[in-house]
């Protein structure tokens, strides 16, 4: 319904920004969705390798291996997703 009054066209215009302003609200929840999505699964891949390394009984020699896995494992996640045709849109 179209605003009337002397005020119609700041009406019309807050209305407007109310409307993008939800579809940049659903986009940012559609990306942070899928930014924790990879980071779930790198971290899970982390842990599975970690866990493989026990079982093998290969030593773990402390945090900085830890991080270098973690960091190696969420850059290939990561980069494969910037690289998608889906994330470019």
């Amino acid at each position: 319904m179209p605003a009337v009054g002397k005020d119609r066209e700041n009406v019309e215009l807050l209305s407007r920004t109310v409307d993008r302003f939800g579809v940049f609200l659903s986009r940012s929840s559609e990306f942070q969705n899928r930014i924790c999505a990879v980071a779930q699964q790198a971290m899970e891949q982390v842990v599975a390798t970690l866990a493989q390394k026990v079982r093998n009984n290969e030593p773990v020699s402390g945090f900085t291996e830890f991080i270098k896995l973690w960091t190696a494992t969420n850059e290939k996640a990561f980069l494969d997703l910037f690289k998608t045709e889906e994330f470019s849109k």
